[in-house]
């Protein structure tokens, strides 16, 4: 019985973190000037091992990190990659570099701005933290290069026209 207790409070616990997480995700009259309609009601009987997603290499685990997560990019129904946190693509013609321009104006949750710096470092976080679920994907990304505060160049060591699909899911 007590173990059972035990198991339940740690589910509990478990369960109550993350509604504080996702919280913090909800928009409300209050926050965003809306009528408050808006907002996002969710539950789940399972809980992500980690809410990183570097680090959480389930594909379903996309389910839960999509609400809480802006990607550069997103897709539509046709599955066509369309703007999210970047304005834009380009490829260069040889189509082993890609320049990824980014939105004016937005910031992090804590205030700090979405820039390229940011994007080049969580390219190169992806390429090198040890338990990166992610780095297999990015293989052919050899370096990011900064070009302006809005502006990131990708140089691939091949041609790879995939990248916008793999920045809109977690990257």
């Amino acid at each position: 019985m007590f173990r059972t207790r035990k198991r339940r409070l740690g589910v509990l616990t478990a369960l109550v973190t993350a509604g504080a997480l996702l919280a913090g995700c909800s928009t409300s009259a209050a926050a965003g000037g809306g009528s408050g309609s808006d907002t996002v009601h969710w539950g789940t009987k399972q809980i992500p091992v980690a809410w990183d997603p570097v680090v959480t290499g389930s594909t379903a685990a996309t389910n839960y990190l999509t609400p809480i997560y802006e990607s550069l990019f997103t897709l539509n129904e046709k599955r066509e990659v369309k703007p999210a946190l970047a304005e834009g693509y380009s490829y260069n013609q040889a189509g082993d570099q890609i320049t990824i321009r980014l939105k004016p104006k937005l910031t992090f949750q804590d205030g700090t701005p979405v820039n390229a710096e940011a994007v080049k470092f969580n390219i190169e976080r992806i390429k090198t933290q040890q338990n990166s679920a992610l780095k297999g994907s990015y293989n052919n990304v050899r370096s990011a290069t900064v070009i302006d505060d809005l502006t990131v160049r990708l140089d691939l060591g091949q041609q790879d026209y995939q990248i916008p699909y793999l920045l809109s899911v977690r990257g």
